[in-house]
C-alpha cells in the first residue's frame, strides 16, 4: 500500500507563499482551489480510532469513507450517515466494524474545513507522476461553535508505478520542510480541540497518591466518579445508546460503595445526606437499565426458539420498546429535575472545598487507613462466605456477591498505593471469584 506523507507548514502559509517556496520543484496546478468540508464520526469512547479506523463524510456530493489512520480509503459509499448504529451502515462498512462498535452508536466527533489546491508533478509527456495537495485547515469538535485555525498541510501522494519520481520529490520537500510529520491531520485536529482522538473513556483509574490524607484521597476518588457521571449524562438524556446509562450507573454504584467504605474520612452529617441522595439516584436508573439489557439480548432470546415460534416473541419485543420509551421519559424528567441538580451542585461544592472538614479519620495518612479498610473488606467476605452452605437462600449468595464487589472497588480505589503487579493479580483474582456467583 502506498501511504501518503504529510508536512505541516508554518502558520500563515498561503498558496502564494508556498508557490515561492516550491519555485524550483516545478509543480503544476492540477485543479482549482476547492473547499472541502468533512465530518468525522466515531463512538463516544473512540472505538474506531483506537481500532485504527477513521470514518468521515464529505460533500456535496455526499461521499462517506472508511479509511486507515493515514487516510488511505478502505471502503466508500454515497450513502449519507447520521448518528446511527452499526446496522444502518452500508454493508461494506458494517462487516469491518461489527466487532468494534457493538452496541455503541456513531456520533459526529469533529468538523474540518479545508481550502485545498492540488498540484501535480509532470513528466516530459505531461503525464502526472506524483500529486501534492496543499490545504489551509480549520476545525472544531462537534458541539463547539467556533473553528480553531490549524496548521496548513502539504501531502505527498505517490502514483503507483512512479515510485522513483515520488522519492525525488520527497527528498526536495524534506530539504524545504524537514521530515514528514509523525502526526496525521486528524490527530492535529483532535489535539486542538477539547475532545481526545480516542474519545472519552468511562474507565476508572484511581490517581490518588501516598502523600494524601484520607479525606483528600476520598475527595479525589469521588471527583473522578462525578466526572464520569457528568460526561455520560447528556447521552443518557438523549438516549443515544445503552452504554451511556451503563457507565452512568457504574459511576453511581462506585460512589455509593465509596460512601459506605470511606465514610470515616467524611463529615458524618454530609455523609448521611449524600448516601441517601445517591441511593435515590441509583434507584431511578434501575428499571431503564433492565429494559436495556432485555432489548440488547432480545436477538439471543429469539435465536433460541424454532423458526415457527420466533414470531411469538414479537409482542414481547413491542412491549419492551414501549416500556423503554415510557421509562426513559420518566428518568429524563428526574435528571432534569431540581433534586438531581441540587445533588450535583452540593456534591461538587463539597469536593471542591479545599479546607479540611472534621471527620473521624479524615486526617489519617491514606496508606495505613487504606490498609485497614482493605483488611476489613477481606474479613467481611471471609465471614459471609463461611456461612454459605448448599442450602443457603439466594439472598445469602447475593449478599456475598455484593461484599465481593465492594472489596473490588476498594482495590480499584487504593491500587496506586501498592505494587502494581500485586494489585493487578489481586484484582484479577477478585474478578474471577465474583463471576462464580
Amino acid at each position: 500500500m502506498i501511504v501518503p506523507q504529510e508536512w505541516f507548514l508554518a502558520a500563515g502559509t498561503t498558496p502564494d507563499t508556498l508557490t515561492e517556496q516550491l519555485i524550483n520543484v516545478h509543480l503544476t496546478p492540477d485543479s482549482l482551489r476547492t473547499p472541502r468540508h468533512l465530518t468525522y464520526y466515531d463512538s463516544f469512547d473512540g472505538r474506531l480510532f483506537r481500532a485504527g479506523y477513521l470514518l468521515f463524510q464529505e460533500g456535496p456530493p455526499v461521499r462517506t469513507v472508511l479509511s486507515d489512520l493515514h487516510g488511505a480509503p478502505l471502503a466508500e459509499s454515497s450513502q449519507e450517515i447520521h448518528p446511527c448504529f452499526l446496522d444502518s451502515l452500508p454493508e461494506e462498512f458494517s462487516f469491518r466494524l461489527a466487532g468494534i462498535l457493538q452496541m455503541r452508536t456513531l456520533l459526529p466527533a469533529y468538523h474540518l474545513t479545508a481550502h485545498r489546491q492540488k498540484l501535480a508533478l509532470l513528466n516530459n509527456d505531461d503525464k502526472t507522476v506524483c500529486r501534492v495537495v496543499f490545504q489551509m485547515n480549520k476545525g472544531r469538535s462537534d458541539g463547539s461553535t467556533a473553528d480553531t485555525e490549524l496548521p496548513s498541510s502539504l501531502t505527498l501522494h505517490p502514483v503507483r508505478g512512479y515510485e522513483k519520481q515520488a522519492a525525488r520529490l520527497r527528498k526536495a520537500l524534506v530539504q524545504l520542510f524537514g521530515e514528514p510529520n509523525a502526526l496525521t491531520l486528524f490527530e492535529v485536529l483532535a489535539e486542538a480541540t477539547d475532545r481526545p482522538a480516542g474519545g472519552r473513556s468511562s474507565y476508572f483509574k484511581s490517581d490518588i497518591s501516598e502523600e494524601m490524607n484520607a479525606q483528600e484521597a476520598s475527595k479525589r476518588l469521588f471527583g473522578q466518579m462525578l466526572q464520569v457521571i457528568t460526561q455520560n449524562e447528556e447521552g443518557v438524556l438523549r438516549n443515544l445508546d445503552s452504554e451511556f446509562l451503563h457507565d452512568f450507573r457504574v459511576a453511581v454504584r462506585r460512589t455509593r460503595a465509596g460512601l459506605g467504605k470511606l465514610r470515616s474520612a467524611l463529615p458524618q452529617a454530609l455523609w448521611a445526606h449524600f448516601r441517601t441522595e445517591f441511593a435515590w439516584l441509583g434507584g431511578q436508573t434501575s428499571l431503564l437499565r433492565d429494559l436495556d439489557v432485555y432489548l440488547l439480548h432480545y436477538p439471543v432470546y429469539r435465536s433460541r426458539l424454532s423458526e415457527e415460534t420466533r414470531t411469538h416473541l414479537a409482542p414481547f419485543h413491542d412491549y419492551l420498546q414501549r416500556a423503554h420509551i415510557k421509562e426513559h421519559r420518566r428518568l429524563k424528567r428526574q435528571l432534569k429535575g431540581a433534586r438531581f441538580r441540587r445533588l450535583k451542585q452540593q456534591w461538587q461544592e463539597f469536593l471542591n472545598n479545599p479546607g479540611y472538614l472534621e471527620a473521624p479519620e479524615g486526617q489519617e495518612p491514606v496508606v495505613p487507613w487504606s490498609c485497614r479498610l482493605l483488611r476489613n473488606g477481606f474479613q467481611k467476605i471471609y465471614k459471609s462466605g463461611s456461612r454459605i452452605e448448599e442450602t443457603s437462600p439466594p439472598e445469602a449468595l447475593h449478599e456475598h456477591r455484593i461484599n465481593f464487589k465492594k472489596l473490588r472497588y476498594l482495590v480499584e480505589f487504593f491500587s496506586p498505593l501498592f505494587p502494581p503487579k500485586q494489585m493487578k493479580k489481586l484484582f484479577h483474582g477478585l474478578y474471577q471469584l465474583l463471576h462464580l456467583f
